[in-house]
């Protein structure tokens, strides 16, 4: 969408045409919420029970920095994955802002050593999918990083589903009840 003055939205003007947006203090921008009945147009706002929005992401540098260096390393066959739960803080750590308690969030790191771009975004879309399919099953206020090793065998979606799951079970963040 462009202004009308044929300026980009990058240049400042984008407050005209979204509303009022809410900075994040890693510099990212995200639209605050609209009213109680949803957009207009498209109906009542629902909870969504398997939704991966944006604010279920890991993106900031700042957070990734503080998993890799708080989280809990594990590893599997196919995966290698750092957890950082609240509950088991370290002595000293501050989380940044950005972490907020229980919420869960996943963050994907995958290197050209997995394969080309067509295979690295399947495993990307895949992972993603079993995170979103799969997360009721993971502690309050987990935030995870995920990386694929060279050579990972993940197929389809039912292998990423059972990859995870392990992982999970391995790093003792997956719900026991559940």
């Amino acid at each position: 969408m462009r202004s009308p003055r044929g300026l980009p939205r990058s240049f400042g003007v984008e407050e005209i045409f979204i509303g009022k947006l809410e900075a994040i203090d890693c510099g990212h921008r995200t639209k605050r919420a609209g009213p109680a009945g949803g957009s207009p147009g498209r109906g009542p706002a629902k909870m969504k029970k398997f939704s991966f929005s944006r604010n279920a992401r890991l993106h900031c540098r700042k957070v990734f920095d503080f998993v890799f260096k708080e989280g809990e390393r594990s590893s599997t066959r196919d995966l290698v994955m750092w957890a950082y739960t609240p509950n088991a803080k370290k002595a000293g750590a501050k989380p940044p802002g950005l972490i907020e308690t229980g919420k869960k969030r996943l963050g994907l790191v995958i290197s050209k050593k997995s394969g080309g771009a067509v295979r690295r975004n399947r495993l990307k879309r895949l992972l993603r999918e079993a995170y979103r399919l799969s997360k009721d099953g993971l502690t309050d206020g987990a935030h995870i990083i995920v990386y694929p090793k060279a050579g990972c065998g993940i197929k389809n979606l039912l292998e990423a589903r059972k990859a995870l799951s392990a992982i999970w079970a391995r790093a003792k963040i997956k719900n026991a009840e559940r």
